[in-house]
């Protein structure tokens, strides 16, 4: 966002705080960076190369989140077929793709009868060598034109003898899965699956080539009283007029709806902000935050508005400010605060399990001593990997554990259970939150990582507690460029572009075990999402309870896209937007606004960071003591400095932000 300021005083070059002043504000939002900065759901894409926000070309429908086991499946026979419905309102698209995680396939040549709404057959055959990322997904070609609006029926059955196998997902509706036991005379839907035990849905999905029916951009909360002080003090001041330009392409049968509300505290508050409102007719004067959001609608899915760009023009009143000294910010530490679009699931400090997992497995023991914070996580890591013995084994029971670190861990401290990078991934991150450390797991190629929030590095970084398999050296790993900690996506940059200069493999033992593989690991990294959270140890679901035991199919995980990454057809949320995977959850943001009393300044907090506990601040010489997200500061002449960091519930500081004012 672009930010310009004009005076419309008379004198304006003679203005200062003490006299009442006139101001429009303009707000520019003319390119993808600046379109960036606002969160939007997953209908909606900023094209980087026109710059254009637009909706989202490809429509994944589906019934089911692929919250099951690889043992809860059905089989499709010669006589055993299976139904699965889609209800569709607007049927036109330029391609469509019907989507069958088949988890048990016949040989090569074998076929699979697709009959589309009794009106053709479509006809799938088995073929001899798959791809990693299509081994269980099926992507069979539908002919569009036999798609309607409302339900369409799509059964499948086996020609010859071999069978195929599908999975399913418990749920009691909507009802569009059934299973026929004589060739298609009759058909249930309440008794599916290998013993005739689930009501559910099976785990077939509808790619359809065509935009969805509507999507939504939001800005932040935007302070007008910040940008009407040039000095970055906010000032009182009363909203006079809001005009908003949208520069968008007229099309016929889509259209852009815009919307803002107003504020009189910096976050949202029942009592303290207007409702979404479309008209500027009249605007209330005491507010000073404006929050706004435009929503991209299209009643024909093979088109889509365009909004190439927006202008906010804001005229503000600054009144007369008698006594008011002259101050200005000399010096501050303030990283940007960067949201998600999406919400993350954060475990608790509350949750007991956690505290379990802590006490149990004595995680304090194994952080003591630590020479840095990030020295804690590569300690925590290379904990985890030596919990296993018998890395990529079944166990004696022959188990896939689900995502839960305690579980896990009894499990391998007997040889009971699966152990591979899932697990050690899982364990790594589940001791991490545990201890009140903000860790998260990522899949890539073949392989599940993670990464964690380092306020030493004020990044997110990839460790890797489950890349070695071999059980003799157990070494886990992080990537480097130039001695710095890399994220995912920095790895997976590096291997799109083949940019490996200044790239290495830490710690060294690390190194030194994979001192050949610098390269060949990184292309593990072409692809890769993360779980939106961490919080498994409460509750296991949603997620996939047997992750890695066979193809990926959870539809809750946030996967990247780029110009190299297409998305894949079977997964719904894909996002290009850098801030939905690379949020700051620990960044502290100070706004600073002057009161009535010459001598004092208001100050405002806001952080993501989760388990927030308290706030501290430290105002000059004075010690550190805790304050609320709103108090006051009084100043004295000449040099003031203000250092706030925040607490969480576990113990854990945020990194240090600062300011320093002038008054004179």
């Amino acid at each position: 966002m672009k930010v310009h300021v004009i005076d419309l005083s008379p004198d304006a070059t003679e203005q200062d705080l003490q006299e009442a002043c006139s101001k429009t504000i303009q707000l520019c939002y003319k390119d993808d960076t600046d379109f960036n900065k606002n969160t939007y759901d997953l209908n909606i894409d900023v094209d980087t190369s026109s710059n254009h926000v637009h909706l989202v070309k490809g429509v994944t429908y589906t019934d089911e989140m692929g919250n099951c086991t690889n043992r809860d499946i059905e089989t499709i026979t010669q006589t055993q077929w299976i139904r699965k419905e889609f209800w569709i309102d607007q049927p036109a698209a330029d391609n469509a793709e019907l989507l069958v995680y088949i988890k048990n396939k016949p040989n090569a040549g074998n076929r699979l009868r697709i009959t589309v709404n009794d009106q053709k057959t479509v006809i799938f055959e088995e073929v001899e060598v798959r791809e990693y990322w299509n081994d269980c997904w099926t992507s069979i070609p539908i002919p569009v034109d036999i798609l309607h609006a409302g339900l369409n029926t799509f059964i499948l059955q086996a020609e010859g003898d071999e069978s195929w196998e599908v999975l399913i997902e418990q749920s009691r509706l909507p009802n569009h899965s059934a299973k026929s036991r004589d060739a298609g005379r009759n058909w249930d839907d309440e008794h599916l699956g290998v013993n005739d035990a689930c009501d559910g849905e099976y785990m077939i999905r509808l790619k359809m080539d065509q935009y969805p029916p509507r999507g939504t951009m939001q800005s932040g909360v935007i302070d007008i009283g910040q940008l009407a002080a040039l000095d970055g003090i906010a000032v009182p001041c009363s909203l006079n007029q809001l005009e908003f330009n949208l520069g968008t392409e007229t099309i016929p049968n889509t259209k852009v709806d815009f919307e803002y509300r107003l504020g009189s505290t910096s976050e949202y508050g029942l009592e303290t902000w207007t409702d979404w409102t479309p008209t500027t007719d009249s605007t209330p004067n005491r507010f000073r935050y404006l929050q706004w959001k435009m929503v991209l609608s299209t009643d024909d899915p093979l088109i889509t508005p365009y909004v190439k760009e927006l202008e906010i023009g804001v005229d503000v009143h600054i009144p007369e400010q008698m006594d008011q000294p002259k101050l200005e910010i000399i010096q501050q530490r303030m990283p940007e605060q960067v949201w998600s679009s999406h919400h993350f699931s954060y475990l608790s400090s509350d949750a007991k399990r956690a505290q379990i997992f802590r006490e149990r497995w004595k995680l304090d023991d194994v952080i003591a001593g630590a020479t840095s914070e990030f020295d804690q996580f590569v300690r925590l890591s290379e904990w985890a990997r030596h919990q296993w013995e018998n890395g990529w084994d079944m166990g004696a029971i022959d188990f896939c554990p689900p995502w839960d670190g305690l579980l896990i861990l009894e499990l391998a401290s007997r040889q009971l259970g699966l152990g591979m990078c899932t697990h050690y991934s899982t364990v790594f991150v589940h001791a991490c939150a545990s201890l009140g450390l903000i860790a998260r797991t990522l899949v890539i190629r073949c392989h599940c990582v993670a990464e964690v929030w380092s306020e030493e590095h004020d990044k997110w970084i990839m460790i890797d507690t489950g890349g070695d398999s071999n059980d003799q050296t157990k070494a886990t790993y992080y990537y480097v460029k130039n001695g710095v900690p890399m994220s995912t996506l920095e790895i997976h940059n590096a291997w799109i572009n083949q940019d490996f200069d200044g790239v290495g493999i830490q710690p060294e033992h690390a190194a030194k075990r994979f001192e050949n593989d610098i390269t060949s690991r990184a292309q593990l990294f072409e692809r890769f999402c993360i779980h939106l959270r961490n919080d498994e140890l409460r509750t296991l679901s949603p997620g996939e309870p047997e992750h890695g035991l066979g193809s990926y199919h959870y539809d809750g995980y946030l996967w990247w896209k780029d110009a190299q990454t297409p998305p894949h057809p079977w997964f719904s949320k894909h996002s290009s937007r850098e801030g939905d995977f690379y949020w700051t959850p620990n960044h502290v943001e100070i706004r600073l606004s002057r009161s009535n009393h010459p001598e004092i300044l208001d100050v405002d907090l806001s952080t993501q960071m989760p388990n927030i506990g308290d706030y501290l601040a430290k105002m000059g010489d004075n010690d550190w003591i805790s304050v609320p997200n709103r108090f006051s500061w009084k100043l004295r002449r000449g040099e003031n400095q203000l250092r706030v960091k925040a607490t969480n519930k576990f113990g854990w500081e945020s990194k240090e932000n600062h300011l320093i004012t002038k008054s004179y």
